[in-house]
């Protein structure tokens, strides 16, 4: 009859700890090394460093305007051939 106590709370410990890592450690290691790495790579997810920008309907903002020397040199990369499909 020990045995089987002892058994029980061995199983019931076993459980509770998975508990204990599958919802709640995991998740924030999770969340921790996903942004971790994001910030290694460029992104900053974080919303408190983000400015909320509010621009009213119909407003453009333009982040990135390309060099005039790329559309120069597009013939590198050949010519455009306009074909009709045959029936």
């Amino acid at each position: 009859m020990p045995y089987l106590i002892r058994f029980l709370l061995i199983l019931l410990g076993i459980y509770l700890f998975g508990i204990l890592i599958f919802r709640i450690i995991l998740p924030a290691l999770l969340k921790w090394f996903v942004k971790r790495k994001l910030k290694q790579h460029g992104f900053n997810h974080d919303p408190k460093v983000h400015k909320n920008k509010f621009r009213k309907e119909g407003q453009v903002e333009i982040d990135h305007i390309p060099d005039k020397d790329s559309s120069e040199n597009k013939s590198k990369y050949g010519d455009y051939i306009d074909y009709e499909e045959i029936k």
